[in-house]
């Protein structure tokens, strides 16, 4: 058997016994897919009409409440117990979904497009060849 806690990890001769009242359902609830955590939190995220089809079409979580928004987009509220699963959802949609809460949701999706911005400036400047100055356009006469 493996013995895994926080700090290590090693192999035992003491076979995994599961608590008979446990319920993997019930112990998840909180996760958006299996990642648990320890405080229930409110998300609120907010997509474009383009995408409120793929949004509006399944169920996404249990506790998920769906609000149809001006213009055709929709708004989906769910209730979790860790931002980790649904961090990398809000970023697979890119432009097409806003994180509204909470803040610390916000603050990460932001980030990780900032950061994401940079790297494709970096690589779509023109690079200079030495020696050959840059040209300026000119503005007005």
């Amino acid at each position: 058997m493996l013995d895994i806690d926080s700090e290590r990890s090693c192999l035992t001769r003491r076979p995994f016994k599961r608590e008979t009242t446990f319920d993997a359902r019930t112990y998840l609830s909180g996760a958006f897919r299996i990642y648990r955590g320890r405080q229930a939190t409110v998300v609120r995220l907010r997509f474009t009409p383009d995408l409120a089809p793929r949004i509006t079409e399944r169920t996404w979580h249990k506790s998920q409440k769906l609000r149809p928004m001006p213009g055709g987009g929709v708004e989906l509220a769910l209730t979790l117990d860790s931002l980790e699963e649904v961090l990398p959802f809000v970023l697979s949609h890119a432009a097409s979904v806003e994180a509204v809460e909470p803040p610390e949701l916000v603050t990460r999706v932001a980030a990780a497009h900032r950061a994401a911005a940079l790297r494709y400036e970096k690589t779509r400047r023109p690079a200079r060849r030495a020696g050959v100055p840059a040209v300026r356009a000119r503005v007005g006469r």
